[in-house]
């Protein structure tokens, strides 16, 4: 919401400012490497908390563009980590009884997250100041990691604990088997970065001309997937259904369209139409995997983030050079097109997948036999 802004204090293009959005999405992919040797509990997230802190007040004092860039790259990775600790607990804890409602809570969280971190900035900037911002900023994570500090920590039910950890080689097989999630995952946060991050400056410009405080606004939108993606969690269950998949990618692709019309109307009703499919779909996606990965939740939800967030580099970075080549109806089309890939990727699959494992039955190559005891005699 403040890419302009950030581009006019240090001095850089909007194309070189998108790189501090690049690289906040590009160090939660790096997130899984170091994560899951990090041990579960409450003194790593207060840890974590801490260090995006320390690195929230580090970006106000950052003397140019590239070190602020840095610093949102580290941030990245302390919010892989918290994303992955978060969902880990919610499986080992929550799900014997309250899975559903706890991830619930939890997509809506991040979506209030998501509103007052995108509302707050944009309505401040212009009475304090791009650096007095970042401060604001890391008072309220100080807030936070003191109430992460003093709440109270359940452990895991005694059946949850004695549940088995998953071997090498069956965790190798259940990530194999999310990778539908994975890819409409990347389709859902390469979407969302790509409208988040170039219409403000759209907006900015011809024929809106709207000011910060106004561009603020957009941020609204949030709100309503903090009400639809938990009531979408509790309508489709863990299914990934194929006409709910199709209805939400189709959401997101009209709401996209609708933000290139030239009226200001028809954009804010775009934009919320946009981030009801995308919310819904996030959540979904989550909730599925937090329901069906077992013990393999963890590894197998930092795939998905890094999966998840690669779309968010790749969206905020090649939509980028579109916008600049060819406005923001490039940025509309490319958005389209991931949000149409997303839609038919589960009719494609359902095409694909047995297309594959008969040809592979016939030439012997065991990864798409699905037959455990075939593909071990094709081996």
């Amino acid at each position: 919401m403040i890419l302009m802004p950030v581009a006019e204090v240090f001095r850089a293009t909007v194309l070189e400012a998108r790189y501090t959005m690049v690289a906040a999405t590009a160090g939660v992919i790096f997130a899984p490497l170091f994560a899951g040797r990090l041990q579960q509990g409450k003194a790593i997230q207060v840890a974590a908390l801490a260090a995006t802190t320390l690195t929230a007040g580090l970006a106000a004092a950052a003397p140019g563009l590239w070190i602020l860039v840095a610093i949102r790259f580290s941030q990245g990775m302390l919010v892989g980590v918290l994303f992955i600790q978060s969902m880990a607990r919610i499986a080992a804890v929550h799900r014997p009884r309250f899975g559903a409602l706890s991830n619930c809570l939890f997509v809506s969280s991040t979506t209030l997250g998501g509103f007052t971190s995108r509302f707050l900035p944009a309505y401040l900037v212009d009475d304090v100041g791009v650096r007095a911002t970042f401060l604001i900023l890391a008072a309220m994570m100080l807030a936070i990691c003191a109430a992460v500090h003093v709440s109270p920590a359940p452990d895991a039910d005694a059946d949850t604990r004695r549940e088995p950890e998953a071997s090498a080689g069956s965790t190798s097989e259940r990530r194999r088997a999310f990778t539908a999630e994975y890819l409409l995952g990347f389709c859902v946060l390469f979407s969302q970065a790509s409208i988040y991050t170039y219409l403000p400056v759209r907006l900015a410009h011809a024929p809106f001309f709207l000011g910060n405080r106004q561009i603020a606004f957009m941020a609204l939108v949030f709100l309503l997937g903090a009400a639809s993606a938990p009531l979408t969690v509790r309508v489709t269950r863990n299914d990934l259904s194929k006409a709910a998949i199709s209805l939400f990618f189709g959401c997101v692709a009209v709401g996209a369209l609708m933000t290139g019309i030239a009226n200001l109307y028809a954009v804010a009703a775009g934009l919320a139409l946009f981030s009801i499919g995308a919310f819904a779909l996030q959540a979904m996606l989550s909730r599925r995997l937090t329901a069906r990965a077992g013990a393999s939740t963890s590894r197998i939800f930092a795939v998905y983030m890094a999966v998840y967030y690669l779309g968010g580099t790749a969206g905020s970075y090649a939509c980028g050079n579109v916008w600049a080549a060819s406005g923001f109806s490039g940025v509309v089309l490319v958005v389209m097109s991931a949000a149409a890939l997303g839609g038919t990727a589960l009719y494609l699959q359902a095409v694909w997948r047995p297309a594959v494992a008969r040809r592979a039955a016939m030439v012997g190559w065991p990864l798409f036999i699905s037959d455990p005891r075939k593909r071990e005699n094709a081996r």
